[in-house]
């Protein structure tokens, strides 16, 4: 798995060579690696705990719903963990690429709702 084409893009715009766009497509490829692990191993905990929870304590009692729903309550995390994971480390990374590659040289990777883009200094600020 890797993070973005392996040719750097024309529309970059010039000072940013092939090898820094090798190191970009790493910082991201190695962030969503870790927050797939991270995520997953959260939602192994949260399981294991939420299981453990419904199974012995009377909670389900106290709401007024049987086991299979409480555990239905409590599988619906196994969506929202990972992707809250992936948005943290996501933002890490686009600091880390903005900070030691693109800021240097004048141009800034910004996240946008389902795409990012980068642009440079004079068109972030206005």
């Amino acid at each position: 798995f890797r993070w973005g084409p392996k040719a750097l893009p024309p529309d970059l715009g010039p000072g940013v060579t092939q090898a820094e766009w090798d190191q970009i497509c790493e910082i991201y490829t190695k962030a969503i690696r870790r927050s797939f692990v991270v995520g997953w191993l959260l939602v192994g905990a949260y399981a294991v705990a939420s299981t453990l929870v419904i199974a012995f304590t009377d909670i389900g009692a106290l709401l007024n719903l049987d086991f299979g729903a409480c555990m239905g309550i409590a599988r619906g995390m196994d969506v929202v963990i990972p992707q809250v994971t992936l948005a943290i480390y996501w933002g890490i990374a686009t600091k880390k690429v903005n900070f030691e590659i693109l800021e240097p040289k004048g141009y800034k990777m910004v996240d946008r709702l389902c795409s990012q883009v980068v642009e440079t200094q004079r068109s972030a600020n206005t």
